[in-house]
């Protein structure tokens, strides 16, 4: 037996058993079965080529899974407020019962803050070096009124000052007990993450989360999550 038919048939057999992830669609599928049919039809090397390719997605570490985003406030003693206003440059663009903040760079307990959950769906342990928040969109507004409400819960605190500029800000613990924070693989422990946003200047903002996670010696950033709130702060 040569080693290229010792070398399809081993990677005949793997394919058949290669199972895709949640979240890969049937990229994996389409290569094993792409990869079957060429070696059916005698084209060796571009079986070897699509059965590489489905073997190098099956282990490729899949992203931290982060789980619905909402915004809490952290002292549930107190009233925080929200706000309805329009946008300054156009009228016709309204907001309504926006959680919002005075302005400033220090984070405050009275403060609304973003809490999400994160998981490992990976068979080994992973990460979190840092957390992001993305300005998405900003709007200069004119408040119409604002209104009391509370809430309250936390866990990994930190927080973050933002500007009206489009980009991504990295988010700073508030406590010195953590740099990073590690999740077990397999999905057998969360972690919920509670930033305190902050900002100099008035005004909507629109925002996004993303994370750089690293699982072994993989590194990478999670696409953009967008929140599904905006955040108001005003003077």
């Amino acid at each position: 037996m040569s080693y290229v038919t010792f070398l399809l048939m081993g990677l005949l057999i793997l394919g058949l058993f290669i199972i895709p992830s949640l979240g890969q669609d049937n990229t994996i599928t389409y290569y094993i079965n792409n990869g079957n049919e060429a070696y059916m039809n005698g084209d060796y090397q571009m079986a070897i080529m699509y059965y590489h390719k489905a073997v190098e997605l099956r282990y490729q570490p899949s992203a931290p899974i982060v789980l619905p985003i909402r915004i809490e406030k952290e002292d549930s003693g107190t009233c925080c407020f929200i706000i309805n206003a329009y946008d300054v440059n156009n009228s016709s663009i309204n907001f309504f019962n926006v959680p919002a903040a005075f302005c400033g760079s220090l984070p405050s307990w009275h403060d609304p803050a973003f809490q999400f959950v994160v998981l490992n769906p990976n068979d080994m342990y992973m990460n979190i070096q840092n957390i992001y928040l993305n300005v998405l969109e900003y709007h200069n507004v004119t408040i119409r009124n604002s209104n009391c409400w509370a809430g309250g819960g936390s866990m990994r605190r930190f927080y973050c000052n933002i500007n009206p500029k489009v980009g991504s800000y990295i988010c700073k613990p508030l406590s010195e007990d953590y740099d990073f924070i590690t999740l077990k693989p397999g999905g057998q422990e969360t972690e919920t993450i509670d930033i305190q946003v902050k900002a100099d200047q008035p005004g909507i903002y629109k925002l996004g989360i993303s994370l750089d996670y690293s699982i072994g010696d993989t590194k990478n950033r999670t696409t953009t999550v967008e929140a599904p709130y905006l955040i108001g702060f005003v003077n």
